[in-house]
């Protein structure tokens, strides 16, 4: 992870209608993108500490492209709290229960001499709160040094994919999947439940329906939308709160803001 961007102003009421904010509330918001899906999501403000932003996004999911094998046409409810914080300590303030479920340390980070190049914490997703969600937490300051080494938009980019598009996507399929198999979801049954490989063996991506591999069943198409629309969602958060620590994004912001 440690390790030019061009925007071109062309066609920005295409993606304008892309975002669609509702009128009745401004934390309320949809995204329509045709032949993919679309996907309705508020956002609120979640607990943390003085050096540390959380946001809470509630959504709801539906994905329409008919090669989606396993999700097609279904609909996905969950939450995220996504979160950026000066340093890794803050990742504990977000939930009472982090060290549980992550098995670090608060004492181990708030003790940890980070550097721009160097921390306990770069970026995480996992679940915490009972098993009743999941976190993507990014270090500001570490990001901002992985931007100095590289330059800004691939650093960005590279986290959000990394961490949003393939981590969360997968653990917030899996959840589906739990919920579509009648697992509880709000605690941690979803998260030992045999899926078809035995305990803590979660359901993986590639082609359904084998017999001889009961444990894939997230086709690739399924996994490829639903993470579209999830970086989609997550996108202007994600640039809003890292351009604390990387100024320069702030330029980029208003080609991706909400309309």
């Amino acid at each position: 992870m440690e390790d030019k961007y061009i925007m071109k102003n062309i066609e920005l009421h295409t993606f304008e209608s892309f975002i669609l904010e509702d009128s009745k509330n401004k934390n309320q918001f949809e995204i329509k993108y045709p032949g993919t899906g679309s996907l309705k999501y508020t956002i609120t403000d979640s607990i943390s500490d003085e050096f540390t932003v959380a946001r809470k996004y509630d959504f709801e999911m539906k994905i329409t492209h008919p090669g989606a094998a396993a999700f097609a046409n279904k609909t996905i409810k969950d939450h995220v709290v996504m979160s950026f914080s000066d340093n890794s300590k803050g990742v504990f303030s977000i939930g009472k229960d982090v060290e549980k479920f992550t098995g670090l340390k608060e004492k181990e980070a708030a003790e940890y001499e980070e550097t721009p190049t160097d921390a306990y914490i770069f970026g995480l997703v996992n679940t915490f709160n009972g098993g009743d969600g999941l976190f993507f937490f990014n270090n500001g300051n570490r990001l901002a040094g992985a931007a100095k080494d590289n330059n800004t938009m691939l650093s960005v980019m590279e986290q959000l994919q990394h961490e949003a598009g393939i981590h969360l996507a997968h653990q917030l399929l899996v959840r589906a999947t739990a919920s579509e198999l009648g697992v509880d979801t709000t605690n941690e049954d979803w998260i030992k439940h045999d899926y078809g490989s035995g305990e803590y063996m979660w359901p993986a991506i590639g082609d359904i329906d084998d017999k001889n591999n009961p444990i894939v069943r997230i086709d690739g198409e399924s996994y490829a939308m639903f993470s579209g629309l999830l970086c989609a969602m997550l996108m202007e958060g994600f640039f809003e709160m890292a351009s604390k620590y990387m100024p320069e994004l702030k330029e980029i912001i208003k080609y991706i803001k909400r309309t």
